[in-house]
């Protein structure tokens, strides 16, 4: 088994308490599902009678009942675009795709491959980089501020905010913990605030378009940016970093898609399938009786999405702990699916594409210490240190 798997990833560190890629099978709690199989876990995120749940309505009954304020946090996450079922959730990503494409110069392939090859070329010259931060953390981040006309400053904001707020969705939190995320979230907002005010780059095509004919507050808007961001920054990072392992891991790949180009795209995919950056969807909620699989599910009960067992589904994809770049079998479901997909799944296609054909010109990244740091995040599947030298 390749060691991506074996040597300490997410995937080992798990202990399944389910059988692995079994039909829908019921949480201690009796009201929650848990989805494991690939056919179940794409009925779920296709299903319209089935739609993400909603936190911020619950930590606003917390506040309310503690007289605690936590409208900073609740409004961040009514931002993240693969959660709302409210009746505004079509037209604000109406707004926001129409922004990206307007905005899309900045995306352009020439403007991403600059800031990458600049990247790579400045760790190259160290010798020795912590990749995860040097490389991995910094080419989106570069690109998205770029391209939204923002500061570091506010996208290291948008950081602190978000890497603490996907727990909310997996469980119940002390008010302590809350107060604390609430005071990040302030902070990430009023940056977000000040930034549309100014309105450069692609904030002001997102400004420009919601006053045109939208209509949304100025704190909607923020919020949005603040997903952007968030989805546009963390989940590259992690993408990028399990990347460049499996390039180490994989030397016949890495030889064969460096001969050939045209690999790139199959690369990228199986990498997405193999060691994709998240995880898990996020919680779905059946709003009206419906079906899964066999399984009838009631109004009310919860789904939980495995897309790490989904995507090594034995029945979905042959011998699925191998990482091949001619592999065969259904698209995989890392970028969501149905009204609450992931409107940034070309721009993160293209990068990662970009990043892989920049790094095939450079000479391989190697480990220089034994072992691997993984995350152990709910949400996130991520190395959260690696350290690496360019061979000679």
């Amino acid at each position: 088994m390749n060691a991506f798997v074996t040597g300490g990833a997410p995937i080992s560190q798990r202990t399944w308490i389910v059988p692995r890629h079994a039909p829908l099978t019921p949480a201690p709690s009796g009201d929650s599902w848990f989805v494991t199989r690939y056919a179940d876990a794409m009925s779920v995120l296709r299903n319209p009678l089935v739609g993400p749940t909603e936190p911020w309505t619950a930590i606003a009954r917390v506040g309310q009942r503690a007289g605690r304020d936590f409208s900073g946090l609740a409004n961040l996450l009514q931002g993240m675009l693969f959660s709302p079922n409210d009746p505004d959730h079509p037209g604000l990503r109406t707004l926001v795709r129409k922004a990206l494409a307007q905005s899309a110069p900045a995306f352009a392939p020439d403007v991403v491959s600059a800031v990458v090859r600049d990247r790579l070329a400045t760790a190259r010259r160290a010798g020795q980089v912590e990749a995860m931060e040097d490389i991995c953390r910094a080419i989106p981040t570069a690109v998205m501020a770029n391209a939204l006309g923002i500061s570091l400053n506010t996208v290291q904001a948008i950081r602190k905010a978000s890497l603490s707020i996907f727990p909310v969705y997996a469980r119940a939190l002390p008010l302590t913990v809350l107060a604390e995320l609430e005071a990040d979230a302030v902070a990430a907002e009023s940056a977000i605030l000040d930034e549309l005010s100014k309105a450069e780059g692609g904030l002001a095509a997102l400004v420009a378009l919601n006053d045109a004919g939208f209509g949304f507050s100025t704190r909607t808007l923020a919020r949005y940016v603040f997903f952007l961001v968030l989805a546009g920054v963390e989940t590259l990072t992690g993408l990028f970093g399990n990347m460049i392992l499996l390039l180490h891991l994989n030397r016949d790949a890495r030889e064969t898609v460096a001969a050939d180009r045209g690999l790139i795209a199959p690369f990228v995919e199986e990498a997405v399938r193999y060691a994709g950056p998240m995880r898990a969807a996020a919680p779905r909620v059946a709003l009206a009786d419906t079906t899964v699989g066999e399984q009838p599910v009631r109004k009310g009960d919860m789904l939980l999405v495995d897309l790490e067992q989904a995507h090594h589904d034995p029945v979905a994809y042959r011998d699925p702990e191998r990482f091949d770049i001619n592999r065969e079998g259904p698209p995989n479901m890392a970028f969501g699916l149905g009204a609450h997909a992931c409107l940034g799944a070309a721009l993160g296609r293209l990068e990662a594409r970009i990043f892989l054909d920049a790094m095939l010109d450079e000479a391989p990244m190697v480990p220089v210490k034994p072992g691997l740091e993984w995350e152990r995040h709910v949400s996130f599947r991520r190395l959260q240190r690696l350290d690496v030298a360019f061979e000679a």
